[in-house]
């Protein structure tokens, strides 16, 4: 009788963080965390990215003594073999969004319905997503109570993190 075997897939390709381009206003931020991939079988997304502690122990989005200062999470990044960096978001006036499967950084192109998004934010701080494959926002507000995602446009502003690879619009 022959078993079944389950292939993983290799994880995914990402943009190396480019940390000079990060804003120094949330540089002075002690909300920074680390992630790495996780591969989950059978999940939407097979490969997640839980945040990290610069121990390798998982961090936590609603618990500060888990966050560090971005110099901790910079030299956890370059020497602990980590995938990257994120920055917590925890109500307090920085908003992210996130719009996946809408670019190509390789290829310098943006959908349509994106490029409106990222025109209607002229002025906020943009950058590439670790894939290259999307787009993340940061701006200054707070947001409504309400829905937070529709498809591939996600927003929040709390109790959430945001990967950060430097590689700016």
């Amino acid at each position: 009788m022959m078993s079944t075997m389950t292939i993983q897939p290799s994880k995914p390709t990402v943009l190396t963080v480019h940390v000079a381009n990060i804003p120094e206003e949330l540089k002075l931020q002690d909300k920074w965390v680390l992630w790495d991939f996780v591969y989950k079988p059978g999940a939407k997304k097979e490969w997640t990215k839980p945040p990290y502690q610069a121990n390798r122990m998982k961090a936590s989005v609603t618990d500060r003594s888990t966050w560090c200062s971005f110099r901790e999470a910079e030299m956890a990044y370059l020497n602990n073999g980590f995938a990257g960096i994120g920055f917590v978001l925890d109500g307090t006036g920085v908003v992210g969004i996130d719009l996946d499967k809408c670019a190509s950084s390789m290829h310098g192109w943006i959908e349509p319905w994106a490029r409106d998004i990222v025109r209607k934010f002229d002025g906020a701080y943009m950058e590439w997503s670790p894939t290259g494959t999307g787009l993340h926002i940061i701006a200054k507000g707070t947001l409504p109570p309400g829905r937070r995602r529709t498809g591939d446009f996600e927003v929040y502003d709390n109790q959430r993190y945001l990967t950060f690879t430097g590689h700016t619009l």
